[in-house]
This record gives C-alpha cells, structure tokens and sequence, in this order.
C-alpha cells in the first residue's frame, strides 16, 4: 500500500519514478511523449551528451515538450534528470557560499533541463554565472535542453559570441515548436 503522502507524487503510469522528484513544475507533471507532435524527434542520446534547443515565441509548449522529454528520460530511461528555471538558479546560486557545490550537482546529472533561458535579469554576475554554467555543462558532456523566447541571433546578442558558440555546438538539435497536443 502506497503511503498517504507519496499519493499527490506518485505517477501512476510509471510508478514511484515521479516527476515531482525531478523539479518539473506541477502543470507539465503529466507531460508526455504522446503529447508531442512529432515524438520521434525529440528522442536524444543522452548517453552521448546530445541537446536540444526549444526556441520561440511564448505558449508554443517549449517547456512543456522539455518536461515530456524529461519525463521519458527520467521514468523509461532511468537516466538522472534536473529541471532547472534558469531564473530561479541565478538567484538561488546568489546565496551559495561556494557555487562549486552548485555547479557539481549540475554535473551529476545526465539529462539538465535549462528553463526560460533570457527571462532573468542581466548584470555582469548573472552573464559570468550561464557562462560558467553553459561551459561546465557542455565541456562535460551533460545532455541538456534549453528553452528560450529568444531567437537564436538574440541568444548571441544578449550573451556574447563565446556562450552562443558553445550553446551552439552543444546543441545540435535546435527546434522551434508550433502549438504540442494537450
């Protein structure tokens, strides 16, 4: 018998495997591969550190295919999986006395979901701070999507020649989605 309170984690078509223990937000929690338009071409090798960049304009469904992609992983592929709002992270990491430790459990994952990437607030910390974050990231090896409102000439606008470059290379799949299934 289930405990009572693992009853509003639980995920009743995978198990105790729950998207809740991944920092998916409540509302994509039920996000699926079926939901997406075309599934297949989402399908990563994460094993092999391949990325996904979801750009494009507000309520086409990037986070929400993001949140399927990490769902699948997380549940079927048994890989270990963070959601990150990029936001979020940047005034969390404010607080850290070492951001060493913040960025190690980074790299512990195999799959890192960036969300929202270019809605925070830009200083020269915060640009120092998705640098360093991008280049652990991709100089490791950790599968990641990133979503973001910007197009991707604004990605290098707003964060240099060196974090698009890198952004770039890491993903080699870049995706603009129209309207997912939901």
């Amino acid at each position: 018998m289930l405990p009572i309170e693992k009853v509003r984690d639980y995920d009743f078509k995978y198990g105790l495997r729950s998207a809740a223990n991944i920092n998916i937000p409540k509302l994509c929690r039920c996000a699926s591969f079926d939901d997406l338009k075309s599934p297949e071409k989402y399908k990563i090798d994460w094993v092999n550190g391949e990325s996904i960049l979801l750009y494009g304009p507000t309520g086409t469904g990037k986070t929400y295919s993001a949140c399927a992609i990490a769902r699948y992983f997380y549940v079927v592929e048994m890989a270990i999986v963070k959601f990150i709002d990029v936001p979020d992270f940047i005034m969390e990491s404010k607080n850290f006395e070492s951001n060493q430790n913040l960025y190690s459990d980074l790299l512990g994952n195999e799959l890192i979901i960036l969300d929202d990437l270019g809605s925070e607030y830009i200083t020269e910390w915060s640009l120092n701070q998705i640098g360093y974050m991008i280049n652990k990231l991709y100089s490791n090896g950790v599968s990641t999507i990133i979503t973001t409102n910007l197009a991707t000439k604004e990605i290098e606008e707003r964060y240099g020649s060196r974090i698009w470059s890198r952004i770039n290379k890491m993903c080699g799949l870049k995706i603009r989605p129209t309207k997912v299934k939901r």
